[in-house]
């Protein structure tokens, strides 16, 4: 055809070639592009099998699932989420709403909004235990923990993590919490746990907060125990430490710390009035009789009592100073109560 027209040979030549070549070219791009496109749906392929096996985990995993993207401050759980807490398992604008605060235990809501900022600003590792709301409308511990992953520009982008349930370990650790500090007999604080947890309260007391420290004495015990013995002397101190902790608040604090002397610090008093009708009550506490075994027991007791921070402000000073009033009390007929600001302003006008 090209000898036809008059085209030399070797031109011919090089003209066959270029088709020869161009021929070649399209074979080779048509090959590579069919396994571009073999390629394409194999990893695609990969990635649905991944993403299918990540499913599968995360539903078989008794651990919620989470990844967080900072820049659109979406927060997408796993299905888990949903079973446990019964709400949608994706939240926008998860750090910047206050939504979210509604299902926290209001004990915990500043623990979260840390948890918040952590998870805004893409901190490395991050750790955290508060209180959710679950389905049932009741708060269970959860702990987070995550890290956050970063993008082409080395700056972080996600954050990945899992919120696993540690109610049980919780009640397990508060149950031997209960143990280690509690008087096995009255269910009291224990000696030691009485003066560390006082101690922490006072440490966190502002400037303007005042509690009221008593310490509790049952009159002429050993007689009780000589008397009608050591399982009744055991019933008057459990009944005893029962009716106490009736009179007084959750917050309050309620400890023995010897045979028959009990403390109790009575948080944000308001006057002086109010620490009176508490003492009184004690007292009276002590008259009404101790039924055991058909027997009613006759006690009575006496209560010294020391003013945070105008008596003291530490444990050992007001309890030096509360044993003080106590024992002012067991020195004029027992059966009654003191403050110990009363007995030593009489010893400075008696100095005087």
């Amino acid at each position: 055809m090209l000898k036809a027209l008059g085209i030399p040979y070797g031109l011919q030549i090089a003209i066959t070639l270029v088709f020869l070549l161009a021929f070649i070219v399209l074979i080779c791009l048509t090959i590579s592009q069919q396994k571009k496109i073999k390629q394409q749906k194999r990893l695609k392929k990969e990635t649905e099998i991944e993403e299918e096996r990540y499913r599968v985990a995360t539903e078989l995993a008794n651990d919620i699932i989470f990844e967080y993207n900072i820049k659109t401050d979406i927060m997408q759980n796993s299905q888990k989420y949903k079973i446990s807490f019964g709400r949608n398992p994706i939240t926008y604008n998860y750090t910047e709403s206050l939504v979210n605060l509604q299902y926290i235990h209001p004990q915990d809501r500043t623990i979260f909004m840390e948890y918040c900022e952590a998870l805004h600003i893409g901190k490395e590792k991050i750790e955290y235990e508060f209180r959710i709301l679950n389905r049932d409308g009741e708060y269970e511990w959860c702990q987070i923990r995550a890290k956050s992953i970063c993008g082409s520009d080395n700056l972080p982008s996600r954050v990945i993590g899992k919120i696993v349930n540690v109610e049980l370990q919780k009640r397990e650790l508060e149950k031997l919490q209960f143990k280690a500090q509690r008087d096995p007999l009255t269910n009291a604080y224990n000696k030691g746990a009485t003066e560390e947890i006082i101690t922490e309260i006072f440490k966190n007391s502002r400037s303007f907060d005042k509690h009221a420290f008593f310490v509790i004495d049952i009159d002429d015990f050993k007689h009780v125990n000589d008397t009608y013995g050591h399982l009744k002397g055991d019933h008057v101190l459990a009944t005893l430490a029962s009716r106490v902790s009736s009179m007084f608040r959750t917050e309050d604090v309620i400890g023995r710390i010897g045979g028959d002397e009990f403390v109790v610090l009575m948080r944000d008093v308001t006057s002086r009035e109010q620490i009176e009708n508490k003492a009184s009550c004690m007292t009276e506490a002590f008259n009404r009789p101790f039924r055991k075994d058909d027997h009613n027991l006759e006690v009575s007791g006496s209560v010294g009592v020391a003013i945070y921070p105008m008596d003291g402000s530490s444990y050992k000073e007001l309890l030096d100073h509360a044993d003080n009033a106590l024992y002012s009390v067991k020195n004029t007929g027992k059966n009654n109560y003191s403050f110990y600001g009363d007995i030593s302003s009489k010893k400075e006008k008696n100095i005087g």
